[in-house]
């Protein structure tokens, strides 16, 4: 089973998410970030033998960039850790 996992901020101008919803459909989570003027991204989590993801690199995968949203350096760092590789 695979859950998508919005980060986003509905503040413009600032680099870090500060709100995060959890979907079942890629579909949906792409529906209500359009209707909520969400900026972030949206990231793919699988069910491991560990649980979800964010819990484990492993299960986790970058899908896109939502809106005009541009990390800060800090939530680059934490989210290419949480991944394991560069974005």
């Amino acid at each position: 089973m695979v859950l998508w996992s919005l980060n986003y901020t509905r503040q413009p101008g600032i680099g870090r998410t500060t709100e995060t919803s959890t979907f079942h459909r890629r579909k949906d989570a792409m529906a209500f970030a359009a209707a909520e003027g969400a900026r972030g991204y949206l990231l793919r989590l699988e069910d491991t033998s560990q649980g979800y993801g964010p819990l484990t690199a492993q299960g986790t995968s970058f899908d896109s960039w939502i809106g005009d949203f541009e990390p800060s350096a800090s939530e680059g760092a934490c989210l290419e850790g949480l991944l394991g590789h560069p974005i």
